[in-house]
């Protein structure tokens, strides 16, 4: 045990904050009850005798790490607390600034809020560019809401903000001195610069996003098309591109190699490299990661020490928990440590069977080759090894990929509810171009700075661009064909993830382990294929309609078997990942989009994005909304375009039976889709009951965003809170959708 003690308890801190965070309430009871059972279970059962110190660490540590994450929850909660939902003054530091989907983000360090001094890190989104850079000092008014994004939760954001309107007051102060943290900054805006000026278009934001972590300038058609494919782990930093920045250093000191000086240096240089690609990169956690486990080794290197890799995981997973146990919410962290974890585990194994069917001809060819005193029988064994060799490294590349896919497979069906069995293929064939590319770039990028070299930087964007547009080619390609992927509802994932950890643990009381474990696997995974496939062919020509987890906002999407329409389209835009990652799964266009009135809280309306990235066939689009032009001018290019005029109504047949009764009311838009048995009414922000016509007060489903007066006159069977504030009291039979989306199908 004490030979990987950080591994024990750093993996199971990970592992314990990751069920508690996720899982809320429910994960907290789950994990101190199975502490206590295995904890019991250590002490009583002869079985565990020979594991029992094991054992009883797990379940401590699990016990510890669950009322740890409690206590920093709770903190969490009554510090943001104070300004939640408030409209404030704030005078802030802008850390870093980025641009996604036409808007501009600025992540803020607050200095003063009101008239006190504060410190709170508050993501701004601002849909006009505020001509700040890092270091200035900020100024304005704005309403700050308690952060929800799970992924903005892990880099320790306490808020999020937008302007209360568009002609919002702020003031930018520049200042000189911009602090040693800008010098990061400073060189990744340099280097991308260089690769966006020598790779035009999507060549170059693959280069930046691979080599320099550059996620956000990405363009979303192009991200969509690799989460698509499940190939999006490989635009994340992490150990893939410390080992090629470890190889390169390592093969330039390689005439070095034999003197203990040149050692020292390529350490020391991989080291201090390693340290300065996680502060270009942005430190995301899956960096940290891999720069911790990979600067461990060279470490190990100055005393010829060989580090163990489950240990570096492990005081990785310290680092970056125990002072934020938020950390978890990166999913992009947690797939990182499962693909390292599934490569440990799974890849000796399928080398061992490489092993075995090779092994005795290897054995054979060598002592052929010690005895064999012709040179064309040489020449000839000396080929057969090198074609097993390069067998060999072939199928390593494979088991590496597959054994990464493999692990990092439950996370992607957890979360996202999908999974591109075929993702092992082309991974393989995909991960050396990744290595070139990233390789490439990197040197385009420096030689682009140095005058005398310059011109050698030309040639090396070219090579890159070449490979860039390759990789490109192949994921286009594999994104657009037909029954590739297969999805799943997360929440179904989750149960059945549940209940094989369950028939796993029961396994392990078997005398024969292994076997059991093997049959409750095989049992598990037939029922999962059986349950997918009778669902598909159920749920074949369903009409469905979905509220989308939008935070404070409404996402209204209808999917028939031949369309889909977005019937409404707010939300926060902290979502807008989210969301659009969904609609890309379940439809390349849309047949309509409703867009509705200003009142609908149009500040964060997602209308532009969907024109942007989807093929729109028909637009409704109110006439009062004015507050992105560019949603007008999108919106004018679709096939059909129609405008709804104050106090209108119009009656939109969707798909077979179902029809939208949408009705404008004094600037506030309602909707009523039914298909004559089942009704669903979207109540507009700040509308009034007296609005609605009364053939439309009897809903099965009403949808909400913010409290409506006299609500008692709406005879309704069940209200879908889309709001993240909290639900009123006098509301009865209400669902959220705040984490998981809710579904009505129509018949």
């Amino acid at each position: 045990m004490t030979k990987r003690l950080f591994a024990y308890i750093g993996l199971t801190m990970l592992i314990a904050f990751t069920v508690v965070f996720y899982l809320g309430f429910y994960g907290s009871v789950f994990a101190l009850g199975f502490s206590i059972c295995l904890f019991i279970l250590a002490l009583l059962v002869k079985a565990c005798r020979k594991n029992r110190s094991v054992l009883i660490l797990i379940s401590v540590v699990i016990f510890l790490s669950t009322a740890y994450f409690n206590i920093y929850n709770s903190n969490y909660e009554n510090k943001v607390k104070k300004y939640d939902g408030k409209t404030v003054r704030v005078s802030a530091t802008i850390k870093d600034t980025h641009t996604s989907r036409d808007n501009f983000y600025y992540e803020l360090s607050s200095d003063e809020i009101g008239s006190q001094n504060q410190n709170y890190r508050i993501l701004l989104r601002s849909s006009t560019d505020l001509g700040a850079e890092y270091g200035d000092k900020l100024t304005c008014r704005v309403v700050l809401s308690k952060m929800e994004s799970n992924y903005y939760k892990s880099k320790k954001f306490d808020y999020n903000a937008h302007f209360e309107n568009y002609i919002s007051k702020y003031t930018v102060y520049s200042t000189k001195e911009k602090g040693v943290g800008y010098l990061p900054v400073y060189i990744k805006d340099k280097l991308t610069y260089a690769v966006s000026v020598l790779i035009p278009g999507y060549g170059g934001e693959l280069c930046n996003s691979i080599a320099l972590g550059d996620r956000y300038g990405l363009s979303p058609e192009l991200y969509n098309e690799f989460q698509k494919t499940g190939l999006s782990y490989i635009i994340v930093v992490s150990g893939m591109h410390m080992s090629i920045i470890a190889f390169y250093i390592l093969l330039f000191f390689r005439p070095l190699k034999k003197r203990r000086v040149a050692t020292v240096i390529s350490n020391t240089f991989v080291i201090f490299t390693v340290f300065l690609y996680i502060l270009i990169t942005g430190c995301s956690p899956s960096a940290i990661r891999s720069g911790i486990m990979i600067i461990f080794v060279f470490l190990g290197g100055y005393f010829k020490y060989k580090s163990d890799t489950f240990n570096n995981m492990g005081f990785a997973a310290l680092f970056l928990t125990v002072l934020n146990p938020f950390a978890v919410g990166d999913i992009g962290m947690l797939m990182s440590f499962s693909s390292v974890a599934g490569i440990l585990i799974l890849n000796p194994k399928f080398i061992s069977i490489y092993y075995r069917i090779f092994s005795k001809r290897i054995k054979n060819l060598n002592t052929l080759n010690s005895l064999s005193a012709h040179k064309r029988e040489k020449l000839r064994i000396k080929i057969e090894l090198t074609l097993i060799n390069t067998l060999k490294s072939i199928y390593e590349l494979f088991t590496i990929s597959a054994c990464a896919v493999i692990a990092i497979s439950p996370l992607t069906l957890m979360f996202f509810g999908v999974c591109n069995p075929f993702v092992i293929i082309y991974s393989a064939f995909v991960s050396p171009f990744i290595s070139f590319l990233m390789f490439f770039s990197l040197v385009t990028a420096i030689l682009w700075y140095i005058p005398i070299l310059r011109f050698f930087s030309t040639a090396t964007a070219l090579i890159a661009n070449l490979i860039a547009s390759l990789v490109i080619t192949i994921v286009d390609f594999t994104a657009h064909i037909p029954f590739l992927s297969f999805y799943a509802e997360p929440l179904y994932m989750q149960i059945w993830f549940a209940v094989t950890l369950i028939a796993i643990s029961v396994a392990l009381l078997f005398k024969n382990r292994r076997k059991s474990i093997a049959i409750a696997l095989f049992v598990c995974v037939i029922i999962f294929a059986f349950n997918y496939t009778a669902n598909l062919f159920l749920n074949s020509d369903k009409t469905e309609l979905k509220v989308m987890s939008a935070g404070d906002g409404t996402t209204v999407v209808l999917k028939t078997p031949d369309d889909v329409d977005v019937i409404s389209c707010g939300g926060d835009y902290l979502y807008s990942d989210e969301i659009f990652r969904k609609l890309h799964t379940i439809a390349e266009k849309v047949n309509l989009l409703v867009v509705p009135s200003a009142n609908e809280k149009s500040e964060v309306n997602f209308a532009s994005e969907i024109l942007n990235e989807f093929d729109v066939e028909k637009v409704l689009l109110y006439y009062r909304y004015n507050t992105n032009e560019n949603t007008y001018r999108l919106a004018r290019d679709c096939k059909i375009y129609r405008e709804l005029l104050e106090d209108e109504s119009l009656n939109v047949k969707l798909s077979g039976d179902i029809v939208d009764y949408i009705v404008n009311v004094d600037n506030h838009t309602w909707q009523y889709i039914t298909d004559g048995q089942i009704s669903v009414m979207i109540a507009p922000h700040n509308g009034k009951v007296s609005e609605v016509p009364k053939k439309f007060i009897n809903p099965d489903y009403l949808i909400l965003n913010d409290n409506i007066k006299d609500i008692n006159k709406i005879n309704y069977g069940e209200i879908i809170w889309t709001s993240d504030k909290g639900v009123p009291s006098n509301y009865r039979n209400v669902s959220t959708v705040l984490n998981d989306d809710f579904s009505v199908e129509f018949y």
